[in-house]
């Protein structure tokens, strides 16, 4: 029951685009993602249930932490006209933190 969605899994990943161009990141984590689908794929059909649930815990931090990357990512890159990169929402009381390049 759980082969065929790991399969499934692995396909949607290597069909999707990279949100960024040139993201190294995250090709490194779609490609940890694939290889975990296929680790699972293959404990599954030896019914290896430990380890089903060992890898299924690994493909969701792998998906946490990709999907926190590109958010990241995708905030620092609408950068304001000035410059600024904003590293907190707009109506964050840490605004007054935003990091202001400097010119050298």
């Amino acid at each position: 029951a759980i082969s065929r969605p790991a399969r499934e899994l692995k396909r949607i990943s290597q069909a999707t685009d990279r949100p960024l161009q040139d993201d190294h990141a995250f090709e490194g984590y779609r490609a940890d993602f694939t290889k975990q689908c296929e680790e699972l794929d293959k404990l599954a059909r030896d019914l290896n249930h430990e380890g089903v649930q060992f890898t299924f815990l690994t493909m969701t931090t792998t998906c946490i932490r990709c999907h926190d990357h590109v958010r990241d990512a995708r905030r620092a890159d609408r950068r304001p006209a000035n410059g600024a990169m904003r590293l907190f929402p707009p109506r964050s009381p840490l605004r007054a933190f935003d990091y202001q390049p400097t010119n050298h």
